[in-house]
């Protein structure tokens, strides 16, 4: 699939109708994807992208005119996916390549190795650590993404959103075979390309790989069948992915079971059995900013004490205050009664927003647990809401749903190397061994609770010190060794009777 195509795709699949193309395409198998499926992919994308079907609150006037006005939105799906994404992988992740026969925990060398290195530098090229994390977000906000490593003038690593997969079967690895679709404009055309990642039936270790372009001069529509040199000449209509053991793409979605549809192999958004909850939420927090512009003050008067004359012409009534302050408020007062004209009355009501705060808060509490997280994750105050920046106890929510997403990163990243191995392998960039072991370190230092696991670790240990001083400097300042060793002796020469046994015993005469 060409490069910078997919970012393209979202905005054009969200009015078009792909599934019964795909469906009705001669020789593909048909893919498992339904309607229901594509519509909640869709209601995803809207809640992620702020636009919830409550954006829009309408009420009755005392005129009796129906009023409609935009909602104001916490947008938590955004929230969530910003801050799963940060919690899982940060740009201090790591991901090493050894070959099976060394073990990196006994050979410091063992990842001093061609295909460490070749892996490294591509994810380097891609700005991979800068570009995940986004991509991450994405992934928590509507349910899924593809990672897609293709070769063009290099090896690029891509990446396509929800609505642009199509699986087409399932094995225990996960989504094995699929179609994805991309779209261009050109000349107030529209285009669509479909590509088929379909195993070779003769070889279950080799994919083909199959594209078709369809043109429409209906935004609306997918159209009819053209030629890929339309708008790619140099694209084939189909290669082979030879000797391969896995899929040339990778489908990551969160570590959520999809109760909406358990056959789906589709994805769904931690938020996606919460979105009562997120309405609630957008609700209260509307009710909070009502309750600031009905709250200014207000101060009654008869008619009468603003009347300054009549224009003769039109029948308009000049006042002799200014209306546009809001802040009087005309009543009639009957003066055949008898009784004395009424004074102006300060009539402002006190704002009830510390109580509006203080329920937002414990909703947000039911949303956080309703997510997988530790009740406090998110809380509201004067400067919105807040996500929780502490370190995370190993007995948390939080920490255990951390774990959970990890697993299905850390198996995605895995699958990653090999393809950039295998990619570069057959083009001739890489010529080493491709039977390796990948490691994936999360940096979990920042989300660990340090005191808590060391509480636990010296107990357990008898009160006795688990790390050598020199490692524990290295680590607490990712520092490389030289540096870890200067800082020791600095200390050491700074401590009380630390110091050369020449200072106690004198130099030799």
């Amino acid at each position: 699939m060409p490069e910078n195509l997919i970012s393209k795709t979202k905005a054009v699949l969200q009015r078009m109708n792909v599934l019964p193309v795909l469906n009705e395409v001669q020789d593909h198998k048909k893919v498992m994807i339904s309607d229901l499926d594509v519509a909640r992919i869709k209601k995803y994308q809207q809640l992620y992208g702020g636009n919830p079907p409550w954006k829009m609150r309408s009420f009755r006037n005392i005129k009796g005119e129906t009023t409609i006005v935009h909602r104001h939105l916490l947008n938590m799906p955004k929230v969530t996916a910003k801050k799963l994404s940060s919690l899982v992988f940060n740009q201090k992740a790591k991901v090493d390549v050894s070959f099976e026969d060394d073990d990196p925990s006994k050979d410091s060398k063992a990842y001093d190795n061609a295909a460490n290195e070749y892996v490294h530098q591509v994810l380097k090229d891609n700005r991979f650590n800068e570009t995940f994390p986004r991509w991450l977000e994405y992934m928590f906000g509507v349910g899924g993404i593809v990672i897609l490593p293709q070769w063009n003038d290099g090896l690029k690593i891509n990446f396509a959103t929800a609505d642009a997969f199509y699986p087409i079967s399932t094995d225990s690895t996960g989504v094995s075979e699929a179609a994805i679709v991309s779209t261009s404009t050109q000349n107030g055309k529209y285009y669509t390309l479909f590509t088929w990642y379909e195993k070779k039936v003769s070889d279950d270790n080799s994919y083909i790989v199959t594209n078709q372009l369809y043109q429409s001069i209906n935004a609306d529509d997918v159209g009819s069948r053209v030629p890929l040199s339309t708008v790619y000449p140099d694209l084939a209509k189909s290669w082979e992915f030879t000797g391969y053991s896995r899929a040339p793409f990778i489908y990551l979605r969160p570590n959520v079971a999809n109760n909406k549809d358990m056959a789906s192999p589709i994805g769904i958004p931690p938020y996606a059995n919460a979105i009562d909850t997120l309405r609630t939420l957008d609700e209260i927090y509307d009710t909070l900013f009502q309750e600031f512009r009905m709250g200014k003050r207000r101060i009654i008067a008869p008619t009468s004490m603003f009347k300054r004359n009549m224009d003769p012409v039109t029948g308009k009534v000049d006042y002799a205050v200014d209306l546009d302050e809001e802040v009087y408020k005309a009543f009639k007062w009957d003066a055949t009664n008898g009784d004395a004209p009424a004074k102006p009355e300060d009539i402002t009501l006190g704002l009830r927003q510390e109580d509006i705060i203080s329920a937002l808060n414990g909703v947000l509490r039911i949303y956080a647990s309703q997510i997988g997280l530790s009740p406090g994750a998110f809380t509201m105050d004067e400067n919105g809401v807040q996500t929780a920046t502490e370190v995370i106890s190993q007995n948390s929510e939080t920490y255990h749903t951390k774990n959970d997403h990890e697993t299905m990163i850390e198996e995605a990243l895995i699958q990653l190397v090999h393809l950039i191995l295998d990619i570069g392998h057959d083009h001739g960039e890489y010529s080493g061994s491709l039977d390796v072991d990948v490691s994936v370190n999360f940096d979990d230092s920042i989300a660990q609770d340090r005191n808590e696991n060391l509480a636990y670790y010296m107990q357990a240990s008898g009160n006795k010190p688990l790390m050598p001083r020199l490692q524990a400097i290295q680590q607490a300042f990712n520092l490389t060794d030289d540096e870890a060793k200067s800082y020791l002796q600095q200390l050491q020469s700074e401590e009380p009777g630390q110091g050369d046994m020449t200072d106690v015993a004198g130099e030799e005469e």
